[in-house]
């Protein structure tokens, strides 16, 4: 998760370097996480659609 943080999304990382002895319950309330976060689970629900096309289709 840190090469992650640290290649696409620095501030969080010196973020959470800067205070690694609190929890990590409400820590990352930056927008851009979000919302980033949020379309991965968009795009899975949207690829089902297409996925579940393609097995009716090829019946696999």
């Amino acid at each position: 998760m840190d090469d992650f943080l640290k290649e696409f999304f620095p501030k969080i990382y010196r973020r959470k370097q800067a205070h690694l002895h609190e929890t990590d319950d409400c820590k990352n309330d930056i927008q851009l996480l979000t919302l980033f976060t949020s379309s991965l689970y968009f795009a899975g629900l949207v690829s089902t659609f297409g996925a579940s096309y393609v097995t009716r289709n090829k019946r696999r």
